[in-house]
């Protein structure tokens, strides 16, 4: 805490540069094949380049290989280029790679306390690279935005422009600071200058989805009204708004059809901004100037994984395939939505919940075959416990449930009067030695599809709970692998 501290440190800090080798400051790699295997230092002192702006003491390397050669061949000093920063979201274009990060404050504007500093000197760092199958990567620029970063759709590069959405303010609270913007960057040397912007997208407003497409963008804002904005991005000095449309709730993935449409997923919400559940929108953006909500789709209760990852969504011809989950406990499964063309219309349903639900040596308890006055008799007539009789040595256990096992002998305080309960234990074949299980749907999440794909004829989704097919004209299963 003395005058001489600063000293004393810049001092062992200069003397652990010194003794510093250049593996200490550039990244490694090994190489494990099937025959051998290899270990050297990943980067050549020429394929290290640091930006025109200091972007940190990390190193993003940008790795090439053949798929069909694989790495067996091993990695020679062309095969990776690297550029002293941070990377976190990555963007290809066909002849361009982008790596872009969120740059913090430096310390010294925190001192103070004062967000609203902190919130304006906030940026996105942005690094180019070229990429070619007919010579190695290489680094060309790099260059910053105010902002944070949203995710991959948030960027974009058409004719040489990179195009890039961010919003402005405190990333967490949607307070009045918040703002959105497209910035459109062209290369200047090893710089990334701005050729252009349009700002004021929601105001007040966190940035929930963005898609860029060629000379159109769109863009959704979200506090409690949605604001779905249409940009023209025709002229990369002057990109605009074209039109906006303000709607209940909000989309966080936006997926284009054909024909000027666009079709949105997300969640519904009220006047106040509180969530109802999932809501598909489907958008008329052929005159950019007026752009529509032409049909919606709603499940109260539930969402998607394609709110947060887009390969969970896929579009099948017409058809819409799009994970559920529930979490009023209605369904968990796939939906299968025909996009017609100014309408959403469900046209079947998959679920896992039954396929790897019923283990073998287990039977189900029906309500028809309980008495009426009894315990058992309210738990299943409410349709949420499911029960079952298991033998011995079976494993037990349903679709990921949640569930508590009892002897024949709880059956006394399950079903009250002893000559119903003798009737009952008859009427269903209990042994002994089986075991009563009742379950409890609270981890229906094991069986919620993940995943769809669509091979020939058939689908196959996938669970934690396991590989299930279908066919694709009756959706009817066909076969079932548990993991």
């Amino acid at each position: 805490g003395g005058p001489a501290s600063e000293d004393r440190a810049r001092d062992a800090n200069q003397q652990a540069i010194d003794e510093s080798t250049l593996d200490d400051w550039l990244p490694s790699y090994e190489l494990t094949a099937a025959d051998r295997s290899d270990e050297g230092q990943l980067l050549a002192c020429d394929r290290t380049h640091y930006p025109a702006e200091f972007a940190g003491f990390d190193v993003v390397s940008v790795v090439e290989f053949d798929l069909a050669e694989g790495l067996a061949a091993g990695l020679d000093d062309r095969d990776a280029v690297g550029v002293l920063a941070g990377g976190q979201t990555v963007y290809s274009s066909l002849d361009r790679f982008y790596v872009a990060t969120t740059s913090w404050a430096p310390p010294e504007l925190l001192d103070d306390g004062d967000i609203e500093v902190w919130a304006e000197n906030f940026t996105t760092d942005l690094h180019a690279f070229a990429i070619s199958t007919d010579e190695p990567t290489r680094y060309v620029a790099s260059g910053a935005v105010d902002g944070s970063l949203l995710n991959q759709f948030s960027l974009d590069e058409h004719d040489g422009y990179l195009r890039v959405v961010t919003t402005t303010g405190t990333p967490w609270s949607e307070t009045d600071v918040t703002e959105s913007q497209l910035v459109v960057l062209g290369e200047d040397g090893d710089r990334l200058t701005e050729v252009g912007r349009v700002g004021g997208l929601g105001l007040g407003e966190q940035l929930y989805a963005a898609r860029l497409l060629d000379e159109v963008g769109f863009a959704v804002t979200f506090r409690q009204i949605d604001p779905f904005y249409v940009l023209d991005l025709s002229d990369p000095t002057a990109p605009s708004v074209s039109g906006e449309l303000k709607i209940p709730g909000f989309s966080t993935y936006l997926h284009p059809l054909d024909d000027g449409r666009v079709l949105g997923i997300g969640q519904d919400a009220d006047e106040f901004g509180g969530v109802l559940g999932l809501k598909v929108s489907l958008f008329d953006v052929s005159d950019p100037s007026d752009p529509q909500e032409v049909a919606v789709w709603t499940l109260p209760n539930a969402n998607s994984p394609a709110e947060y990852d887009h390969r969970a969504f896929q579009m099948w011809g017409s058809t819409a395939l799009l994970p559920v989950q529930s979490w009023g406990g209605s369904f968990n499964g796939l939906f299968l939505l025909d996009i017609g063309e100014s309408t959403i219309t469900e046209v079947g349903r998959i679920s896992q919940q039954t396929t790897f639900a019923q283990p073998a040596g287990c039977r189900k308890v029906e309500v028809s075959d309980v008495p009426t006055e009894s315990e058992l008799f309210w738990m299943l007539s409410d349709g949420y416990q499911h029960v079952q009789i298991c033998e011995a040595e079976a494993t037990g256990g349903f679709g990921g449930a949640y569930c508590e096992t009892f002897g024949v002998d709880d059956l006394e305080w399950m079903i009250w009067d002893a000559d119903e309960l003798a009737a009952t234990i008859e009427r269903l074949d209990i042994a002994p030695t089986d075991r009563i299980e009742v379950c409890y749907p609270n981890e229906d999440w094991r069986t919620s599809i993940q995943r769809s794909l669509v091979i020939d004829d058939t689908i196959w989704t996938m669970s934690l709970q396991g590989l299930q097919r279908n066919a694709a004209d009756t959706l009817v299963v066909t076969a079932s692998l548990p993991f």
